[in-house]
């Protein structure tokens, strides 16, 4: 009987095995367009770059399977000692023969730095630049349309993406094929979240900054220089989010500048803080102010060798816990009931909660995780 017990058990693994490898690498299925199909899942990744990658009938089966949407980021830096090249993601979709002849919506999320995007071997659309003339726009989503013509229904039909990476090297958020409707409802929505309300913030705190800057001119209370200096910081981290202007002209630069104006945020808060709350703290101060000036050297001296991330992660680690340090500010402000703490204090926690996220979300980019 336990013979009997243990066959049984080892069928069951092997059966269980043999369906998990018959399913691996397994076509997306579009069986119709009343709702998204998603292409979250398997993926083939391949870190040379060839045109032929684009082709159809271009055997990937070498190649390594990853998850997406995610980061290869691991992969690059662990495996390959890089932290920038050129990638190719591949994955195959069959759209039903009972669908009506018509165009296809690709939403792919956003794709960090820049892409190609290839449907049977047809350039559908690209997004950024690749060197010589790189240009990141990973904060773009990505909605790219597939004309009827390129599309084999009934059959097996091959989506390659071709991808810059610098630091970030990412496909992250929904993955899917939809009919046209959904797809410019989706590309109008996210757009707007992620591209055009960045500039509504920038428009609204221009004009701010130039209001407390005249009011320090004309009082010179320095709590007012602080506020203008925290709106200067956040202009270029909110401008980073939604530009689709190259005025750095290069990765590192923009990575440089991004990085400076984050630190540069946290450092004037809680001074601004400890004005508007009349907390005495000056040795803290000086510290703040020394580690701003200490970022800049370093920033300085990174040259782009993957040897400088253990700079990053101090820096990215650091300024976190001051975001911390921040977040105490407002809460002892509200407990000891100072005055504008209740006026103050949701803003600035939801701005710092911001800062905080963004710290976490750059720890795992810079990590390579």
């Amino acid at each position: 009987m336990l013979k009997l017990d243990r066959l049984l058990i080892s069928s069951l693994i092997v059966s269980f095995l043999i369906i998990i490898a018959n399913n691996a690498g397994a076509s997306v299925q579009v069986k119709n367009l009343k709702e998204r199909t998603s292409l979250a899942g398997e993926w083939k990744l391949s870190f040379e770059d060839n045109a032929a990658f684009a082709q159809k009938d271009y055997d990937d089966s070498t190649w390594q399977s990853v998850t997406m949407p995610g980061s290869f980021m691991n992969i690059a830096f662990y495996k390959r000692d890089s932290f920038k090249g050129t990638t190719w993601l591949r994955t195959r979709i069959v759209v039903s023969d009972s669908i009506d002849r018509q165009n296809l919506g690709l939403i792919l999320g956003r794709i960090a730095q820049a892409d190609e995007v290839y449907f049977n071997g047809y350039k559908i659309g690209s997004t950024g630049g690749f060197p010589p003339n790189e240009f990141s726009m990973w904060n773009k989503p990505r909605h790219y349309l597939v004309p009827q013509k390129y599309i084999q229904f009934g059959k097996e039909n091959v989506l390659a993406v071709r991808i810059s990476y610098y630091v970030y090297g990412e496909m992250i958020g929904e993955l899917a094929v939809t009919n046209l409707n959904d797809f410019e409802k989706d590309e109008n929505t996210k757009n707007f979240w992620y591209i055009t309300m960045g500039f509504i913030i920038i428009s609204m705190g221009i004009p701010f900054a130039f209001i407390f800057l005249i009011f320090f001119l004309i009082r010179r209370n320095q709590e007012y220089l602080y506020y203008v200096l925290q709106l200067v910081f956040g202009f270029f981290i909110v401008f980073d989010l939604c530009t689709s202007w190259d005025i750095f002209g290069s990765h590192m630069l923009r990575f440089k500048v991004l990085g400076f104006a984050w630190v540069g945020l946290n450092v004037a808060h809680p001074i601004f803080l400890h004005r508007i709350y009349n907390i005495n703290r000056k040795i803290i101060e000086v510290v703040l102010w020394t580690y701003l000036a200490l970022v800049f050297v370093m920033l300085a001296t990174i040259m782009g060798q993957i040897s400088d991330q253990w700079k990053a992660l101090a820096l990215i680690i650091i300024t976190t816990i001051i975001g911390g340090y921040n977040f105490s500010c407002h809460i002892t402000a509200l407990y000891k009931k100072a005055p504008f703490a209740k006026l103050f204090s949701f803003f600035g926690l939801t701005v710092i909660l911001g800062a905080i996220h963004d710290g976490i979300v750059y720890l795992t980019k810079f990590s390579g995780t």
